[in-house]
C-alpha cells in the first residue's frame, strides 16, 4: 500500500529535524533535539545557548532542504 503524500512530508520534516540536531551535536553543538525542534519549527530561542549554535542549526537546517528538493542531476549523454 502506498505511503500518503501527508505521511511522508511529515516522515521528511521530522527526518531533517532529527538530521539536523545529530550533525550538529557531532560538531559540538550544546542544543538537545527537543530544542532543535522547537528552534527549527515554531522559531523558539533556547535560553542560555550559544547564539552560533542556533545559527548554525538553522543554515545546516536551511542547506539541507534546499539539497533535498532539488531534482537529480541529468546524466551526461
Amino acid at each position: 500500500m502506498p505511503v500518503p503524500e501527508s505521511q511522508r512530508i511529515d516522515d521528511y520534516e521530522e527526518f531533517s529535524y532529527r538530521f539536523t540536531h545529530d550533525t550538529q551535536k557531532i560538531e559540538g553543538a550544546s542544543l538537545t533535539k527537543k530544542e532543535t525542534y522547537e528552534l527549527l519549527r515554531f522559531n523558539l530561542t533556547p535560553a542560555q545557548k550559544p547564539e552560533s549554535d542556533m545559527l548554525e542549526a538553522k543554515i545546516h537546517h536551511q542547506i539541507f532542504t534546499d539539497m533535498a528538493r532539488k531534482p537529480p542531476p541529468r546524466a551526461l549523454t
